[in-house]
């Protein structure tokens, strides 16, 4: 059907209502057909599902055409609290044997070394994480909570958590002093609202808190609770309001009569309290001043006077953690005391001290239960003599049996040569039995060597010696604490041989430069046992000596250097340069070496540091140096920073006794820095282990791969205030390191008080004007003079006077 298009000019046809309607009776046999379609597809599909289920019914009585299908299956066992079973209906009709080779053990761990059960240990860095189940591991470590106030109001609380263990709450009311709060949680203790805990004051006043079991440790923090406060000026007449509300409740009104002063209101406040006419606040005068404290120590005060909340604050509740301090426990703490806090801590641990066969004493911990769920690590008793272990050789060695010692969990593997077996030991003599005393001797001497020369650090620490057939291991600083086994493999009926399974890889160690150099700085790269040593150049340094540029000019010049080396121990690796590393690389796949390195600085003290990483050879540990010169005094201060953080050490009169620049001072002064640095337990001093040679400290990653930056710097002491005369100017300046004074004109007939301003000319020190600030105009020093009557003092002196200056002191006005 043809249809066209009219315009009509007219208004009494709607011509798009006729097309419209004339399309629809076209549309209408499409409708029908379409109609017809969805119907077959909706059969199609309902046949498809019918179909598969036909089929699983056919798959399903196929399987119940065997009999057997029909038999169920049962089994029996001869110890079910043992062993239990089930069959299912493909288990074949028979008698089945269940061997267990080996049960699951519990994890145990055996510190030893202890001189009796009795011994005091030191228990600063001590840690044990236990892991019960499927609970998270806990970790305890004394340690005891010092809240940081010394007041307290009603309603503060103070919230403690005892490592492994729930929150508890002590909210004070009427106390105020820490030792009154102390008390009273002591007290709530004694009643059983609380637990686990004891209360104390520290030296310095401090509310301490601490756990009955010093293990422990533990968590507290102090919330206190919002107040409002009023005008110190405000002033109170007979019918006043007082309007106020506690976050969440409904506000209240108390209404002045007689009361005419903050405190009386604040009493006539406290009284409605108590007789219930008003509830939650506490109020008080605080200098002079009304205030009202929520009893609720998470609530908020808001208040009026008259309608108005002009003059009156309102300060919101504050939560403040305690700080945890570490008890140390060095002096008082005994193996027995450790071994019964541990059996205390309900961790399914069970502690025990034992006597070895040697004598000592040693620490046995083990878990209670098995598997790995269980698992437990302790460490951090130290001792305050070195631990000594000893392994005695026994039974009869073969050739390429294998001795395995194992120190701090790393085994050290020994197999027994031909030699071994002779009368000395390299293979002269005749032969000698394995199980003879002599084989004995031999054998330990070689394991001993062997494992002295690990490069390990679970090793290192512990130095290996023999005697005869027995091994003796011990700590090499007294306080080190090491776990220690042995055990021999005998020789497999097949001869040991090495497959190769992989490529070989050439060994590449790395040098990286880090810190800020000075020209006249020695880098020490000892590659196989000789040292390569390249001094830093000016021409090295032209950017400050920390800039990325200036370790790629060191590193190019070292690497350089080392290659042009012909030594023996250098020609086989070759060294290159990529920014501030230097790379070594064995020249033929499957030669190794080990390389460390060093710095010597030029000045007094050291400020760079360099780290080597070896990629496919075990790690070398950093060691920074620091060398000491100059003269030093008594009470001048020595801080290395080390991780970020400074420790002081003040030189003391005993450190200077040869004049404060004699090689026994530095040394001494050396001396006692090592020992304040190694006692620190803060955790950037911990994996980094002091030591001094001389006048020189080292500082030594415990662990290879650790690496650190160190810093030093010396701060003078002030020199003692006195009359200014020439002697005494001469003196003090001498005291600096200044071997040669000058003649100088000092003192002035009229000095007027007031601060004076010196500058440097560079040979003399000028006093020049009676007011300002000193500053010093060039950077050698500093002086800073403050007036008297008819005479001036030194009273500090900084900076580092070189030998030959001139010291004038003129004072003008």
């Amino acid at each position: 059907m043809a249809v066209g298009s009219t315009r009509s000019t007219g208004t009494g046809i709607n011509v798009p209502e006729i097309v419209s309607g004339l399309m629809e009776v076209e549309r209408q046999p499409v409708t029908k057909l379409q109609s017809q379609i969805d119907q077959k597809t909706l059969v199609i599909s309902t046949l498809g599902v019918f179909k598969s289920k036909v089929s699983a019914l056919e798959s399903a009585a196929k399987a119940i055409q065997t009999a057997g299908v029909f038999s169920i299956k049962s089994t029996t066992s001869s110890d079910a609290t043992r062993v239990s079973a089930t069959a299912s209906n493909a288990a074949t009709a028979g008698a089945y044997t269940v061997k267990v080779a080996q049960t699951a053990q519990s994890e145990t761990s055996m510190i030893g070394g202890f001189a009796s059960a009795s011994q005091v240990v030191d228990l600063s860095s001590f840690s044990l994480t236990a892991k019960q189940g499927t609970a998270s591991p806990v970790t305890y470590s004394p340690s005891y909570a010092k809240v940081g106030s010394l007041t307290f109001s009603s309603g503060d609380k103070i919230s403690f958590t005892v490592k492994g263990g729930s929150e508890q709450s002590f909210t004070v009311s009427s106390q105020t002093t820490p030792a009154a709060v102390a008390s009273a949680i002591n007290s709530a203790v004694t009643a059983g609202t609380l637990s686990d805990v004891t209360a104390t004051v520290d030296a310095t006043g401090y509310l301490q808190i601490s756990s009955s079991n010093p293990l422990r440790g533990l968590s507290a923090s102090l919330q206190v609770p919002g107040y409002a406060t009023f005008s110190g000026a405000a002033t109170f007449t007979s019918g006043n309001l007082i309007r106020f509300a506690v976050s969440g409740t409904s506000e209240q009104t108390f209404v002045v009569t007689t009361q005419n002063t903050a405190a009386k209101v604040a009493t006539a406040i406290n009284d409605a309290v108590a007789a219930g006419t008003l509830s939650g606040v506490t109020a008080s005068v605080v200098s002079g001043a009304l205030r009202l404290t929520s009893k609720s120590a998470a609530g908020a005060v808001t208040a009026t006077q008259n309608g108005s909340d002009a003059g009156i604050t309102s300060t919101a509740a504050v939560t403040s953690a305690a700080t945890s301090v570490s008890t140390g426990l060095s002096t008082t703490a005994t193996v027995n005391n450790v071994a019964t806090w541990i059996n205390d801590l309900d961790a399914d641990l069970a502690a025990t001290v034992v006597q070895r066969s040697d004598g000592r004493y040693a620490l046995n911990v083990s878990s209670k239960e098995t598997g790995a769920a269980n698992a437990f690590s302790i460490s951090g008793i130290a001792t305050s003599d070195a631990q000594k272990d000893k392994i005695t050789l026994s039974g009869t060695f073969s050739v390429n049996d294998a001795v395995v010692l194992t120190v701090n969990g790393e085994p050290l593997i020994y197999k027994v040569q031909a030699a071994d077996l002779t009368a000395d030991g390299l293979g002269g003599g005749g032969s000698v039995a394995g199980n003879s005393a002599t084989a004995y001797k031999n054998i330990a001497a070689k394991v001993a060597v062997a494992y002295n020369d690990s490069l390990s650090a679970n090793h290192s620490p512990i130095t290996a010696a023999a005697d005869g057939g027995v091994i003796t291991l011990t700590a090499d600083a007294a306080g080190t604490a090491f776990t220690s086994g042995a055990q021999v493999l005998k020789k497999a009926a097949n001869s040991w041989t090495a497959t190769a399974n992989a490529p070989s890889v050439a060994q590449v160690d790395k040098v990286a430069l880090s810190g800020t150099y000075a020209a006249g700085d020695v880098i020490s790269l000892t590659v196989n046992g000789v040292a390569l040593s390249y001094s830093v150049t000016a021409a090295d340094i032209t950017d400050g000596g920390s800039s990325n540029a200036d370790y790629g000019r060191i590193a190019t010049a070292l690497a350089a250097a080392y290659n042009a080396s012909t030594n023996a121990a250098h020609t086989p690796i070759t060294a290159g340069a990529s920014g501030a590393v230097v790379t070594l690389t064995a020249d033929v796949a499957g030669t190794g070496f080990m390389a460390t390195s060093s710095i010597t600085p030029l000045g007094p003290v050291a400020i760079r540091a360099a780290s080597v990483a070896n990629s496919t050879s075990p790690a070398t540990a950093q060691v920074d140096t620091i060398a000491l010169s100059g003269k030093y005094t008594a009470g001048d201060i020595l801080k290395i920073t080390v991780g970020g953080v400074a420790l002081d050490y003040t030189i003391t009169a005993a450190n200077v006794i040869g004049g404060g620049s004699a090689a026994a001072d530095l040394e001494r002064i050396a001396q006692g820095f090592v020992a304040a640095y190694n006692a620190s337990t803060n955790a950037a001093h911990t994996p980094v282990t002091a030591s001094y040679s001389g006048g020189v400290i080292s500082l030594t990653a415990d662990t290879a791969g650790t690496a650190f930056l160190a810093s030093a710097s010396v701060s003078r002491v002030a020199v003692a205030s006195g009359a200014a005369t020439k002697a005494a100017v001469v003196e003090n300046v001498t005291d600096r390191g200044l071997t040669a004074v000058g003649a100088g004109e000092i003192g002035a007939g009229t000095i007027t008080n007031g601060t004076y301003n010196a500058t440097y000319d560079g040979a003399a020190w000028v006093v020049s004007a009676p007011s300002g600030t000193f500053t010093a105009s060039l950077g050698s020093g500093t002086l800073t003079f403050s007036s008297g009557a008819n005479s001036f003092t030194v009273s500090s002196l900084a900076g580092t006077p070189k030998a030959g200056d001139r010291v004038t002191v003129v004072v003008a006005g």
